[in-house]
């Protein structure tokens, strides 16, 4: 038999070589190693212009039927009661929005919450309820607030590090 070119070996290696990663990874392995994929939506606040928002949905996500516009997601082995994207129109500069986001969200009890406060003026807020976890990430933007929402139950909790990830994708595409 004649030996293979060293091309030929490595050509049929780089292309075996994922196809064997794939087979052979068990199911965590693999969905750890997944790559998010990038969608675009657009979010209307009640009566108010739509913002174009990019985010990296994680694998293991799915959308589920609903209103355009109004996203919601499932994620496989978590009871994710409302996974979601929304959005507030309201007047001010960005600091006077946010609060307005916040107090509207949480009322007065957002100062005893679990709170980050992350670059670009985006807030992280996870409250913990008797069944769930109410979990916002608040964006501002020109004319008002985007929010990543989730509300999980307790059970779940393993899962906010991957959405609080998700959510600080987000980006602003366009705003009204």
């Amino acid at each position: 038999m004649r030996p293979r070119s060293s091309l030929a070996t490595f050509a049929l290696v780089a292309w075996l070589a994922p196809a064997l990663a794939c087979c052979s990874s068990r199911g965590s392995d693999a969905a750890a190693t997944a790559v998010p994929t990038l969608r675009q939506y657009r979010i209307a606040p009640p009566g108010g212009a739509p913002v174009t928002i990019e985010v990296a949905i994680p694998p293991g996500w799915t959308e589920e039927p609903g209103s355009p516009g109004e996203p919601r997601f499932g994620i496989s082995d978590a009871n994710a009661r409302l996974l979601t994207f929304a959005a507030l129109e309201l007047l001010g500069d960005a600091a006077a929005r946010m609060k307005k986001a916040i107090a509207a969200q949480y009322g007065a009890e957002a100062g005893a919450l679990e709170r980050r406060d992350l670059p670009g003026g985006r807030v992280w807020i996870v409250a913990r309820e008797a069944e769930n976890l109410h979990a916002r990430l608040f964006v501002p933007f020109e004319g008002g607030v985007l929010m990543g929402v989730a509300i999980l139950a307790r059970e779940a909790e393993s899962r906010l590090p991957e959405i609080r990830a998700a959510f600080e994708s987000i980006a602003i595409v366009a705003a009204p």
